[in-house]
């Protein structure tokens, strides 16, 4: 018997019994992560289910995470202003990431705030840098303060957290 043969049909079968045992295992693997999207085989087939144990009170899931404080408090409102010659009809103002108002053809927009709200600048990348500014701040609100000016070239621009304090008078 011609050991080359003799090597060359050995190495063959072992080749397909492994080529078997890679779709075997693939199999296996798919069958798995197909049972772990089960609440009943993930506690079976899971450690991590099974340390970590049953919550003693559900969730409430229909509360986000983050919401708009109650409509008692005040509401304030920014004046944001482009100050550049740019064309800013593309430009969307975001209050929490949601889209208040809009630019359009106007050169400012009034937009309203409570205590707390995150202020974005965000919309279509323009042919130039636009130049946005506060200017103006409605009674009591602490930041952003007048004059703040933040320059949007395309990326999601934070204005700033607005922070509501108490009216202090000068003079008195």
């Amino acid at each position: 018997m011609d050991f080359e043969r003799w090597f060359q049909d050995r190495t063959s079968r072992f080749e397909r019994f492994i080529l078997k045992c890679v779709g075997v295992l693939l199999f296996l693997l798919l069958l798995t992560q197909a049972l772990l999207t089960k609440p009943d085989f993930r506690s079976l087939l899971s450690l991590v289910d099974r340390f970590e144990g049953k919550p003693v009170t559900e969730t409430e899931r229909e509360q986000p995470a983050i919401s708009r404080p109650a409509a008692a408090e005040q509401e304030c409102y920014l004046k944001l202003s482009i100050l550049n010659e740019a064309d800013g009809s593309g430009i969307e103002v975001l209050v929490n990431g949601e889209a208040v108002t809009a630019f359009g053809s106007s050169k400012s927009v009034l937009v309203p705030v409570r205590d707390g709200d995150q202020v974005e600048v965000d919309g279509e990348v323009p042919a130039e840098d636009v130049v946005i500014a506060v200017t103006s701040v409605s009674e009591g609100i602490i930041s952003p303060r007048e004059g703040k000016k933040i320059t949007f070239f395309g990326q999601p621009e934070t204005v700033s957290f607005v922070k509501v304090g108490e009216v202090t008078e000068a003079g008195s």
